[in-house]
């Protein structure tokens, strides 16, 4: 299985290795094959999957990722809202 890159607070992963981690990851499979299949709410901006829900009235794209802390948590979703 392809080493996947550690997120902290004094490190910062780069898209590239967003990338990898995403497309190694055997537990995103169905996340993959959701989107292929314009389905579940998964869609890709810039080779990056991402999923789409509505929270309180609000439409909300985050990064799928198999699991975080949350001390990543925050610094992930600062960087998804510089995506969108």
């Amino acid at each position: 299985m392809t080493k996947m890159h550690t997120l902290n607070s004094t490190v910062k992963a780069t898209t590239t290795e967003l990338i990898a981690d995403q497309t190694a990851d055997p537990y995103l499979l169905n996340g993959w094959t959701l989107t292929q299949k314009g389905k579940g709410g998964h869609f890709i901006r810039d080779r990056i999957l991402f999923h789409q829900s509505e929270i309180a009235g609000q439409i909300v794209n985050n990064y799928v990722f198999q699991s975080i802390d949350d001390s990543m948590f925050s610094h992930l979703h600062m960087k998804c809202m510089e995506l969108t």
